[in-house]
């Protein structure tokens, strides 16, 4: 499932995809999703990637709950 979810992503990045946020917030969902919102809400993050999570440029990705990520 996630390797699906980022290789739909990367794609709606790279093609400038009108599908983009809702790929993006799909999949912070599946990623951070069950994590608590004040741990979600803190600026700073060290992640420790693996395999297919390297491809995903974070930076793009989307939290629709949190207004500042919002597209």
């Amino acid at each position: 499932r996630v390797r699906s979810q980022v290789a739909d992503f990367r794609a709606a990045v790279l093609g400038d995809s009108p599908s983009l946020t809702g790929v993006a917030e799909s999949l912070y969902q599946t990623l951070f999703g069950a994590v608590r919102s004040e741990v979600r809400a803190r600026p700073d993050w060290l992640l420790s990637l693996d395999g297919d999570l390297f491809q995903i440029p974070f930076a793009a990705l989307r939290d629709k709950a949190c207004p500042l990520n919002a597209a």
